[in-house]
Formats: structure tokens, sequence, C-alpha cells
């Protein structure tokens, strides 16, 4: 669980802190609000994007899910870096393709065939 909270001086005791709660989020919510993407880092191995294919585009059912809010389904864009011997190349998948950073698919990514080239980009 992530707390954002708001802090003030207590009015009685100034030496003391007031803590509000302004809003409580799950970890897979809280990476969907601070993440901006999932980036994947590829070497020359085209083979490697396999794991990343697994991110398929959202479902009817995932759009009904506890992530949509105002109509849009909140999710992380995905962006492929492919490292070649004299280029670089950096890809966004699309708006279509969205990645919902739930703590399986997570623990997916990490422990997956692209542990170590995946990370989620934040602010």
């Amino acid at each position: 669980m992530v707390a954002q909270v708001k802090v003030q001086a207590d009015r009685r005791d100034p030496s003391q802190l007031r803590l509000s709660l302004i809003q409580s989020l799950s970890l897979t919510e809280a990476r969907c609000r601070f993440g901006k993407y999932l980036q994947c880092n590829l070497q020359e191995n085209i083979q490697e994007l396999e794991g990343i294919i697994q991110i398929k585009p959202l479902q009817t059912q995932e759009a009904n899910s506890s992530f949509q809010s105002g109509g849009t389904v909140k999710g992380l864009g995905v962006r492929v870096v492919f490292q070649l011997k004299h280029c670089e190349a950096e890809i966004a998948l699309g708006d279509k393709i969205m990645f919902v950073p739930s703590e399986e698919r997570v623990q997916q990514l990490v422990n997956g065939p692209l542990q170590g080239k995946v990370f989620i980009a934040y602010d």
C-alpha cells in the first residue's frame, strides 16, 4: 500500500506533526500513477522480443477492471530500445499496448527472459 499524505504542524503542539491521508493506493495503482513507461532494453538478439510480445493489447475484461477511471484505462506505455553494434533505436509500441504493472506481471518480467533489461521509468 502507498499512502499520499499532507503533512502539517499540529495546532496544539507545534513540535508535533499531523498527517492527513489524501489517497491510498495499491502498489499496482501507484506504479500506474507515478510511472511513465515500461522500458525494455534489447541487444542484437531479436528473439528476446518474444518476452515483450506477451504484453497483449488491453482486452475488454481489463478495460472494466479497477484501473478504469473516467473511461481511460490506466497502464504504462511500452518502449523497446534496440542496441546494435553501431546504432541504437527506441520504439514506442503505441497507446493500444499498455502494461498494467500488477505484482505478478512485474515478477514475470523481472525473473523472466528479460531479467535486468526491463524497468519502469518514473519522473
